[in-house]
C-alpha cells in the first residue's frame, strides 16, 4: 500500500504510512414538520467526504526499516503542503490497494516535532472537491419566425476541469476484476506488447504514480488509451 497527494505539477508520497486509512461519509438529512404528521426526514443528498490524516516525517538520513528508500528534509514536505493549503491547492488523494482516489482540498495541516529525533509529526485534515456541473439553458424562441433546429444547445461547465484535456482520440478504459496491462494493450491496440503506452501516458501517471515503477493495476482504476 502507497499513499499519495498529487497536484497538478507535484506528486507527494508519504513515507510513512499513516495507521488508519479511511473517509468519513455523511448524508444530509433534514427535519421537517408535517401537519398531523410530525416530524419527518428529508434527504438532501450527501456531503462532501473528510479525510484525517496522522503521521511523521523521518529526519534526514534514518534508516527505519519500515521505510522505503531514502529520507530527505522533513521540511521539504512541510513546505509544500503548508503551501498547498495556503493556496486552496486542488489535489488528488490515491490509496494504492483501495478504491480511495479522490479530488481534495487540505481544509487543516499542523505539525510539530516532540522527540528530539528531527522527525516531524503531523495531522492533515482533507475534504473531497467534487465537479460543480452548472448547466446552460437557452430559453426557446417563441416567434412564429423561430426555426427550432437554431436553438442553441445546453453547455456544461465545471470550475475544476483540467487545462489539458484529453485528446479526442484517446479512450477511457475503467478496470476491471481481473484484467492486466497486457490483456488491455490487446484489446485495443491488437498486440500486449505496446502496453508501455498507457503506463506512459501523463494523464495515468498523474492520477496513479505507482504505474512509474509497477504494471499492477487495480479494478475500478480509469485509464487513458492514447
Amino acid at each position: 500500500m502507497e499513499v499519495y497527494l498529487n497536484s497538478n505539477t507535484e506528486n507527494l508520497r508519504f513515507p510513512v504510512i499513516p495507521s488508519e486509512i479511511g473517509k468519513n461519509i455523511n448524508a444530509d438529512i433534514s427535519g421537517e414538520n408535517i401537519v398531523k404528521k410530525g416530524k419527518v426526514n428529508i434527504f438532501n443528498g450527501y456531503e462532501p467526504s473528510s479525510i484525517s490524516l496522522s503521521s511523521f516525517f523521518p529526519h534526514e538520513g534514518a534508516n527505519y526499516q519500515f521505510i522505503d528508500g531514502p529520507t530527505t528534509d522533513p521540511y521539504s514536505y512541510v513546505n509544500k503542503l503548508e503551501k498547498w493549503c495556503r493556496d486552496g491547492e486542488r489535489l488528488r488523494y490515491i490509496v494504492t490497494s483501495t478504491p480511495i482516489n479522490i479530488p481534495v482540498r487540505i481544509s487543516h495541516f499542523e505539525f510539530l516535532e516532540k522527540d528530539g529525533s528531527g522527525d516531524v509529526y503531523f495531522t492533515l485534515e482533507l475534504k473531497e472537491d467534487e465537479d460543480i456541473i452548472i448547466p446552460e439553458w437557452t430559453p426557446p424562441n417563441t416567434s412564429k419566425s423561430s426555426n427550432p433546429s437554431n436553438t442553441v444547445p445546453n453547455k456544461v461547465y465545471s470550475r475544476n476541469l483540467e487545462k489539458n484535456e484529453l485528446s479526442k482520440s484517446s479512450k477511457i478504459h475503467t478496470v476491471k476484476h481481473g484484467e492486466y496491462l497486457f490483456m488491455i494493450a490487446q484489446k485495443y491496440y491488437g498486440n500486449g506488447s505496446k502496453y508501455k503506452k498507457i503506463t506512459s501516458n501523463a494523464e495515468n501517471l498523474k492520477k496513479y504514480p505507482q504505474l512509474k515503477k509497477s504494471n499492477v493495476i487495480y479494478s475500478g482504476w480509469k485509464l487513458v488509451i492514447p
